[in-house]
């Protein structure tokens, strides 16, 4: 054990961590393992904090992980994943669409448009159904109209959106 540990102290010296650290990142996240992957890119920015590869590799490991908790419907945690994700790389529009539909989910209607807006902005696309129904939804309680959509009926239009990721 201790002629591996002194074999990766010297790999850090003559490669550099932050490589060594990135890579075993990219190892982890194409591997699946989210976690090991997060906390590899968190140590290599922590050595290269200036490192823009590594904050677009966090991002994408950051809303990996908040995808998993997406489709397990806990909000929370998959926005709180999703929110350090564009903290890592704030040009990063996959996680902003996620915070979109997460908003569209809570019935927050403007939440969604804007999440939604910096997304399709981000990406050059056109609005997803999730912001389309949104600016509905908004309309309506704006003018004192119709109750907004249930939570089950806005979890349907939120899988019907789809998800481009």
């Amino acid at each position: 054990m201790w002629k591996r540990l002194a074999l990766g102290g010297l790999v850090c010296l003559l490669a550099g961590c932050g490589s060594v650290l990135q890579d075993d990142g990219e190892v982890a996240l194409k591997q699946g393992r989210l976690d090991d992957a997060a906390r590899q890119v968190q140590a290599a920015i922590a050595q290269d904090p200036g490192n823009l590869q590594l904050h677009e590799l966090a991002a994408e490991i950051f809303t990996r992980r908040g995808e998993r908790y997406y489709s397990q419907r806990e909000m929370i945690a998959a926005a709180k994943e999703f929110e350090t994700a564009t903290h890592y790389d704030p040009m990063y529009a996959p996680a902003y669409d996620y915070l979109g539909m997460i908003a569209f989910w809570n019935h927050n209607w403007q939440g969604a448009i804007d999440y939604g807006n910096r997304a399709t902005e981000l990406e050059g696309r056109l609005d997803p159904p999730y912001v389309q129904q949104a600016k509905q939804e908004l309309e309506k309680v704006k003018n004192g109209g119709l109750a907004p959509l249930s939570r089950s009926q806005s979890a349907k239009s939120g899988e019907a959106a789809g998800n481009s990721h």
